[in-house]
């Protein structure tokens, strides 16, 4: 179970402290007032009434300070809750683009669109959850850029060229050396969009 968070009773003490420095000569000054010494009753007690009302409104004063010292102190914790929350959800999506990244750049080229296919539930959630913490001068790429990740094809990918496969059946030699053949898929493009595309989440969600 967390523990309570004290920042606004520390906020709160924090004013009241503040305040009390402030008054509190006031009131020394009011209480040394108080003896009356050879003066005439009515004047003692008009004396003693005048200062009894200051240090009263003093202590008003106090109180008040006091609570608004813990509104904004509530205040202020409400404030880097929010803050805390919006990184907390922004790392994790980094997080998350992080570990795709890693396992496109170490996998095989035949295990490519497995892993794009299933990534890409995983990616869109991930940015619907953070969309609201993105800068708004950002959000439209980082709709772009996720709506062009999620939408890339097997072809996409695989970059297939059908060309080499009827240069290979309708060719000039009917034996064509395997070595000489261009090859039938450029997975290394495939590769080379799809982190372009990630790294480019990852830096825009900060």
């Amino acid at each position: 179970m967390e523990k309570p968070d004290s920042r606004p009773v520390y906020f709160g003490r924090l004013f009241t402290g503040i305040s009390f420095l402030w008054i509190s000569p006031a009131i020394a000054a009011g209480a040394s007032r108080v003896g009356c010494g050879h003066k005439p009753s009515n004047d003692c007690h008009n004396q003693t009434m005048d200062t009894f009302y200051q240090i009263l409104l003093e202590a008003i004063k106090l109180i008040l300070a006091g609570v608004a010292g813990g509104l904004i102190g509530a205040r202020a914790n409400d404030k880097l809750t929010i803050l805390r929350d919006r990184d907390q959800r922004l790392r994790e999506f980094r997080n998350t683009v992080s570990v795709l990244l890693e396992k496109f750049r170490i996998a095989a080229n035949v295990d490519l669109i497995f892993i794009h296919q299933q990534s890409v539930t995983q990616l869109r959630e991930g940015c619907v959850r953070v969309l609201e913490d993105i800068i708004p001068s950002q959000k439209d790429r980082v709709k772009k850029t996720c709506d062009g990740y999620c939408g890339l094809s097997q072809q996409d990918i695989e970059n297939k060229d059908a060309s080499c496969i009827v240069d290979s059946l309708w060719g000039e030699t009917s034996s064509p050396d395997p070595l000489e053949m261009k090859p039938l898929c450029d997975y290394e493009r495939g590769r080379k969009l799809i982190l372009g595309l990630l790294t480019e989440l990852r830096d825009l969600s900060w």
